[in-house]
């Protein structure tokens, strides 16, 4: 028997539709209105779904996908912790400037609330440019430096963890 479905349609159309349509059994898959036909408008059986499957390993391929959608949703998330770091920093700031602003019209010896704003907008900014800029250098380390940071972190608070693989360098990395 001749096998009118091409390679394009198996490993890219179909298993698109399957993978986006989050792994359906294949009875379900071909059953759907929205599933893919081949040129002659045709769908493969459930059965030669299943062939497939396995024979295109699309259980390893849709787990590849995963992993590089996780590592994108890390990277998005880290990138919006960044942005309200910044946006904390500028806050404190500004919450300086309004402090710094009162007392240069009032009088040092004045408010108390405009002392514990200056306070306060000291410590964000503080607090938000550190961690603004410790969350970019450990996304610029590769696995081996965040492997040495760890170990250093964890060995200069008095913990002693062996490591499970040898670690090749010992260069320390600095945050």
């Amino acid at each position: 028997m001749h096998d009118s479905y091409t390679t394009y349609y198996k490993e890219v159309e179909l298993f698109n539709f399957w993978y986006g349509a989050e792994r359906p059994s294949t009875t379900i898959l071909v059953a759907s209105k929205d599933c893919p036909t081949n040129s002659k408008g045709s769908k493969p059986t459930s059965q030669t779904v299943s062939k497939w499957i396995t024979q295109f390993k699309w259980h390893d391929k849709a787990k590849g996908l995963d992993a590089e959608a996780s590592d994108l949703i890390r990277q998005d998330n880290v990138k919006e912790k960044v942005k309200m770091a910044h946006r904390h920093t500028q806050r404190g700031m500004k919450m300086q400037e309004k402090a710094w602003g009162y007392f240069e019209e009032q009088g040092i010896n004045s408010d108390h609330a405009a002392m514990k704003m200056l306070v306060e907008g000291i410590r964000i900014e503080k607090e938000s440019r550190g961690i603004s800029s410790v969350i970019e250098k450990l996304t610029q380390m590769d696995d081996e430096k965040l492997m040495n940071e760890a170990l250093k972190l964890i060995e200069d608070g008095g913990v002693i963890i062996e490591p499970l693989e040898d670690v090749e360098s010992e260069s320390e990395v600095t945050i």
